[in-house]
């Protein structure tokens, strides 16, 4: 009887959940964490900036890199310098607690008022 030849192992491709969940069925999405070529520019605060288009943006790559609200609420601390970061830490903690909350506030500091759009949109 021939002796069995010595191979290397051959690596089985591991199962993640999402592997699992295809498998059964469901349309579930993994996170992409490895890619940042896409990620949010830093938000300053500046006159010049448009808040409205950020936090579009934000939530953009939120859905791109399929993260809950909560981990949003942890990005959005690191994406904020100046006046804008002064913004978030004078928040309360009641205040932080949900993406909306902190968006909307964000927005009514940040955002340009009613008159100011009607304004840029009437100046053509």
């Amino acid at each position: 009887m021939a002796e069995p030849v010595n191979q290397p192992p051959t690596s089985q491709p591991s199962t993640s959940h999402a592997a699992e969940a295809v498998t059964a069925g469901e349309t579930t999405h993994p996170p992409r964490r490895n890619d940042d070529q896409y990620a949010p520019t830093l938000f300053y605060g500046k006159s010049n900036e448009d808040a409205e288009t950020y936090v579009a943006y934000i939530e953009r790559y939120q859905v791109y890199k399929h993260l809950s609200d909560d981990e949003v609420l942890e990005l959005l601390p690191a994406l904020l310098r100046d006046a804008a970061s002064d913004f978030y830490e004078s928040l309360t903690v009641d205040q932080k607690t949900s993406w909306t909350a902190v968006k909307d506030t964000f927005l009514q500091r940040f955002g340009r008022s009613a008159t100011q759009r009607w304004i840029d949109t009437n100046m053509l």
